[in-house]
């Protein structure tokens, strides 16, 4: 029984030593038991060109590295070619010094410090309906969360007022924790995967610094919008609730702080709103130079991706006109305003027809679909939902230069 235990870890070292061999600037920390007998299959990558430099403050220091058993050359640290060096800097302290919540805690729809008029990010997926409060968001930035046995990440940038939520990938095996890094990317969170400590641009999605650069795993997104807590409960009268995190809650990559029988507090005074002066100032975009003036730089807009190109709809002009059938790059799809849970969603129509709104319903003809999707008459068949991103104007037009923008 001993010989077959040593012939074992003889094995698993002999593996980690071909990979280092392969590639030295690979962390060795980052492999581990799997989390299953029978781990996710490894997730398709997007292959980009890749530079290496000495990086400095736009990267971690060795401290950090040493303090997670990494070993890595910090003069080769691997970025993407096509980033803007000048537009990726430190704007934090320290990496985790926003705090993600990692052991997040929920509370049904009737608790007393929810207002009609309270902002959340709202998300149904795998039948299960939860709402994040932009008031908590403002000072975590990240949720790594669960939807059944789904692992979830709900990221928020307050500066780009960007919200993004997507399947947590699985990377060597491991199902990524995200947390804050301290950078910010075209004044854009950037966050980085607890496996391999890459850099992640929030809304392209995709790794721009470290390890994982020049084969970043596709990312599932899940649609997100940002709504009213009045109209995200109308909707989804079970939902659940984000609650405050206190010192009992594990933040920011570390366990709970509180002390057996030490009094829970607060993590901060999630009562303030500490960009309320940012959010007021249209022409403070954090330093990010602005070139598109096609709208104002903090307009809110529903931006959409597809592999054909970018369309981006401000969110005032959804909400009047109710319903919008257009095409991107040619494909036609359907934007509409789901005025009772005070969010925006968009499909693609099945067929070249306009669609119509009627009696809260989608209609194509005599077919029809509830305003999620779901088929109700003359067919089985849902309509396909588009990745939908909430987002100032000015972030959109920065990463998506060459996006469309719907005007009436």
């Amino acid at each position: 029984m001993i010989r077959k235990v040593l012939g074992f870890v003889v094995l698993m070292l002999a593996a980690a030593g071909i990979v280092y061999l392969i590639n030295p600037n690979f962390p060795v920390g980052v492999f581990s038991t799997p989390e299953s007998e029978a781990p996710p299959m490894e997730p398709q990558v997007i292959e980009a060109e890749i530079s290496h430099a000495v990086l400095g403050e736009k990267y971690f220091n060795q401290e950090e590295l040493d303090q997670w058993g990494l070993n890595m050359d910090l003069t080769e640290v691997a970025y993407r070619t096509d980033l803007d060096l000048e537009d990726l800097y430190k704007a934090c302290r320290s990496v985790d010094c926003i705090p993600s919540i990692d052991t997040p805690r929920f509370e049904p729809a009737d608790v007393i410090w929810m207002y009609d008029g309270n902002l959340v990010i709202g998300i149904e997926y795998n039948g299960i309906a939860k709402a994040y409060p932009i008031s908590i968001l403002d000072r975590h930035e990240i949720v790594n969360d669960t939807f059944g046995n789904t692992k979830v990440v709900v990221s928020y940038c307050p500066l780009c007022n960007s919200a993004v939520a997507f399947v947590a990938p699985v990377i060597n095996g491991r199902t990524a924790e995200f947390g804050v890094s301290g950078r910010l990317y075209k004044s854009d969170l950037v966050m980085y995967d607890r496996v391999t400590y890459s850099f992640w641009s929030q809304i392209e999605g995709q790794v721009i610094v470290g390890p994982l650069a020049g084969a970043s795993p596709v990312i599932e997104r899940i649609p997100v919008d940002i709504a009213t807590w009045e109209g995200w409960t109308h909707r989804h009268p079970d939902t659940v609730v984000l609650s405050r995190p206190t010192n009992a809650d594990a933040v920011g990559g570390q366990p709970p702080t509180r002390a057996e029988g030490e009094r829970e507090k607060r993590q901060f005074d999630y009562s303030e709103d500490p960009y309320r002066w940012y959010r007021g100032n249209e022409s403070d975009t954090n330093g990010l130079e602005v070139n598109d003036k096609r709208l104002p730089n903090k307009a809110t807009v529903i931006g959409i991706e597809t592999d054909q190109g970018a369309k981006a709809y401000e969110r005032d002009v959804v909400t009047i006109e109710k319903i919008i059938n257009d095409t991107v790059q040619g494909r036609p799809i359907v934007v509409v305003y789901d005025e009772a849970a005070d969010q925006i969603r968009a499909f693609h129509r099945p067929s070249a027809n306009e669609m119509t709104l009627s009696g809260g319903f989608l209609r194509d003809g005599n077919v029809q679909w509830t305003l999620m999707g779901q088929p109700q008459n003359g067919t089985d068949t849902p309509l396909k939902m588009l990745q939908t991103m909430p987002v100032y104007w000015f972030a959109w037009a920065s990463f998506h230069p060459e996006t469309e923008l719907y005007q009436n």
